[in-house]
Order: structure tokens, then C-alpha cells, then sequence
């Protein structure tokens, strides 16, 4: 497995469908489910500032959450706007594959 610095980029992000965003690094390309990366927001209404222990309560978090749109932040990260209409996230490139679903990989 590559190691990847905290510059990397992926290559492509695209909306498969309204529940799956794929993402393709440079060696890899995983399927990374709406509600995975919605849960994994680690902004200071999700994660405890102080402690850094997770307050977004899974169960608040609709099944059938969409990301509606995203934005690139600068060269190192994404903004999703989700359906729930929470988008303080902002996710980083080393992040995003860090937290990649493994067993989603793409085929």
C-alpha cells in the first residue's frame, strides 16, 4: 500500500448515486456510502472539542441521508452539503483515505 503524504489528491470523486460517492486515488478507488462519511464528520458539532470524543448520535443521522453538493477547500480537502443540511465538515484528502471503507473498494 502506497503511503500517501498529507498532499495527496485524489484523481476523481463522483456521485454514483444519491446513498454512494466513489473516490479514486492513485493506486486504489473505494465506495464510500453517504451515511459512513456523514457519521465520520469530525467538526466541532460532531466531535467534542475538548475531548475529541464523537457527540453526533448515529441515530440522529437519517438512513437515507444524500450529499446534494460539494466543494473543493483549497488544494487538501472537500465540503459536502448533506441532505440533512449539515455541511460544517470539512473532510482532507488524507482523511477521506484514511477513513476509506476498505471492503467498499471498487471493482
Amino acid at each position: 500500500m502506497p503511503l500517501y503524504e498529507t498532499t495527496m489528491q485524489p484523481l476523481e470523486i463522483t456521485k454514483l448515486s444519491p446513498t454512494e460517492v466513489k473516490i479514486v486515488w492513485q493506486e486504489d478507488e473505494f465506495i464510500y456510502p453517504v451515511l459512513y462519511l456523514r457519521l465520520h464528520c469530525t467538526c466541532a458539532s460532531c466531535i467534542d472539542e475538548l475531548t475529541g470524543k464523537r457527540t453526533l448520535r448515529a441515530e440522529s443521522v437519517p438512513a437515507d441521508i444524500q450529499v446534494l453538493d460539494a466543494k473543493l477547500v483549497g488544494n487538501y480537502a472537500i465540503r459536502f452539503f448533506f441532505s440533512d443540511h449539515h455541511n460544517t465538515g470539512i473532510y482532507t484528502w488524507k482523511y477521506l483515505y484514511d477513513i476509506a471503507p476498505r471492503q467498499q473498494k471498487s471493482p
